[in-house]
């Protein structure tokens, strides 16, 4: 087998394993997502398995994505609801309209927006990118 023959078979490899890791992290996405306000064990247990997952898998990721799905199972999931609780009291100590309420909303909807958009969203540009790469 010729070198070149070799390198398209590895490319191919990395490939087709790198399609089947993006759509089990497009699953755990949305896994994650049924359990944000959940505050019973299912929602530690979902958080377990995604960081099991990500542990045996995020080398296949792109930086940028590697840190988008670290940051959605190690802070945006797994402290969402602390956040949200930590807003609604500091707007009954300090009122909505206060610095640090708006401060706080800001950090909540940009963690509500990794959650539910943004890390999937990056999930599909990268698949976009692999597959215009085998076009």
């Amino acid at each position: 087998m010729r070198k070149n023959e070799r390198k398209d078979k590895y490319v191919f490899s990395l490939l087709t394993k790198r399609f089947e890791v993006y759509q089990e992290a497009n699953t755990i996405c949305e896994k994650l997502k049924k359990v944000v306000h959940d505050k019973t064990d299912e929602h530690f247990s979902v958080l377990r398995e995604a960081r099991e997952w990500y542990s045996k898998n995020h080398l296949y990721f792109t930086p940028k994505t590697r840190n988008e799905f670290n940051r959605l199972i190690n802070n945006d999931v797994q402290f969402y609801g602390v956040q949200l609780e930590d807003y609604f009291l500091t707007c009954n100590d300090q009122g909505r309209e206060s610095e640090e309420s708006k401060k706080r909303h800001t950090d909540l909807m940009l963690s509500w927006d990794n959650i539910m958009k943004n890390a999937q969203r990056n999930i599909e540009s990268d698949l976009d990118f692999y597959y215009e790469k085998i076009k």
